[in-house]
C-alpha cells in the first residue's frame, strides 16, 4: 500500500471525527438550550438547524472537491459521502417544518372562519 493512500485513508477518518465531534457539539450545545428553555420553546432553532446543515453540505462539498482535484479520493469520497447525508437531513428537516407551518396555518385560517361564523 502507497504511503499516500495511507495519508489520504487518515486523513479521511480524521476529517470524519472532526465532522461528527462538530454535529455532536452542537447537537449537545441546541438540547442544552431547549432543556434550560423548558417549557418555553428556544427561539429560531429551526434557523440555526437550516444554517448549520446548509453551510456544513456546502463546505462538506468545497472539502471534497478540492480533496479530489489534490487525488485524494478516499477523503474526498468520504466527505462527499457525508455531505449527501447532512443534504438528507436538511431536506426532511425542511418539509418536516414545512408541513408543521402548513398544519398551523391551516388551524388559524379555521379558528378565524369560525369566529367570522359566530360560532
Amino acid at each position: 500500500m502507497p504511503s499516500s493512500w495511507i495519508v489520504d485513508t487518515g486523513l479521511a477518518v480524521v476529517l470524519v471525527g472532526l465532522d461528527a465531534t462538530g454535529l455532536a457539539a452542537y447537537w449537545f450545545w441546541e438540547n442544552l438550550n431547549q432543556w434550560a428553555a423548558r417549557p418555553n420553546r428556544v427561539e429560531r432553532a429551526a434557523l440555526r438547524l437550516w444554517l448549520v446543515v446548509t453551510l456544513g453540505s456546502a463546505g462538506l462539498a468545497m472539502i471534497s472537491y478540492g480533496a479530489v482535484r489534490a487525488g485524494l479520493l478516499v477523503t474526498g469520497f468520504s466527505q462527499a459521502l457525508i455531505g449527501a447525508v447532512l443534504t438528507g437531513v436538511l431536506i426532511v428537516g425542511l418539509c418536516t417544518e414545512c408541513s408543521r407551518w402548513l398544519i398551523r396555518f391551516s388551524a388559524r385560517r379555521h379558528s378565524r372562519r369560525g369566529r367570522a361564523d359566530g360560532q
